[in-house]
């Protein structure tokens, strides 16, 4: 085994023997160097200065130009604060659309000045009929200068006979003496004696009975004298009670004859029993020459 120790530069154990020393032209190395790892994210910086305003753009107006002309955008603000005046040119006319619906009619117009006075027209009537039954009519006929006009009035209905529905009463011509009354009391007036009668019943007891509901006038007349001075008062009586109208009172002196008589328009009903009865303001005796009760239906 050889043990020789060599000191030259070896490569993969081999003892590379060095040459002689020969002159090395210069080289130029470029070496790659790999990124190295991201490091930790720094601090914030501080806020920068504030920029420039944000512009604004408004559009100042529109307006329609002639057709055929260009279309035009101008700035009449500034580069910040835009203001645009826009032109835009009409466009050519459009064929005719169809016919539209017909609109609502419009507001009456003013009235006209009045025209000049015209010839008065001559009218004349012609035969009026009187046929009862139907609807009044007018027929208007032209007639040279004028109008002719007949008229149709129909009658109305015939009237009840004798102008009343309803009529009748009693009277009295034979003197009564010794009629007592009294304040807050009522003596009856005898009345013996019929009037003609047409539905009104005259029954025993000195009273007239309505047989008709409806409007009447009531009337009396009566000759009196008192026994002594007092206020003595003579009325219709229905049912115990003074017909509306009908009271009449008088102040009589004593044995003196007084008229009375009263007219009274009222509303009375099928069934109404009347009387003529008087009443004083003190005990009294009345002496009756005479007196009636009349009454007729008016509707």
């Amino acid at each position: 085994m050889n043990n020789f120790k060599c000191n030259c530069p070896t490569f993969m154990n081999q003892c590379i023997k060095p040459k002689p020393a020969m002159p090395m032209p210069p080289k130029t190395i470029s070496y790659v160097i790999g990124s190295g790892l991201t490091g930790p994210t720094g601090p914030t910086g501080s806020t920068g200065p504030t920029g420039p305003a944000a512009a604004t753009i408004t559009v100042a107006s529109t307006t329609t130009g002639l057709p055929g002309t260009e279309a035009s955008v101008t700035n009449i603000g500034t580069t910040n604060d835009v203001m645009l005046d826009f032109i835009i040119p009409a466009g050519p006319t459009g064929p005719t659309g169809p016919t539209g619906s017909e609109g609502p009619t419009g507001p009456t117009g003013p009235e006209g000045a009045t025209g000049p006075t015209g010839p008065a027209p001559t009218i004349t009537a012609s035969a009026v009929a009187t046929t009862p039954g139907g609807n009044p009519d007018i027929d208007v006929s032209p007639i040279d200068g004028g109008y002719n006009l007949q008229f149709a009035i129909p009658a109305g209905p015939t009237g009840p006979a004798n102008g009343l529905n309803a009529y009748g009463g009693l009277y009295s011509t034979t003197q009564q003496s010794n009629v007592s009354v009294d304040s807050g009391t009522y003596g009856s007036i005898d009345l013996g004696s019929n009037l003609p009668t047409k539905n009104v019943d005259l029954g025993t007891g000195n009273t007239v009975t309505i047989q008709n509901t409806g409007i009447y006038e009531v009337s009396y007349d009566a000759v009196i004298s008192s026994s002594g001075p007092g206020d003595v008062t003579l009325s219709v009586r229905r049912t115990q009670t003074d017909l509306d109208g009908t009271a009449q009172t008088i102040t009589l002196a004593a044995s003196t004859e007084t008229t009375y008589n009263n007219t009274a328009i009222v509303e009375l009903t099928e069934g109404d029993e009347l009387t003529l009865e008087a009443t004083a303001s003190t005990t009294l005796n009345l002496t009756v020459e005479s007196a009636n009760l009349i009454v007729k239906q008016l509707n």
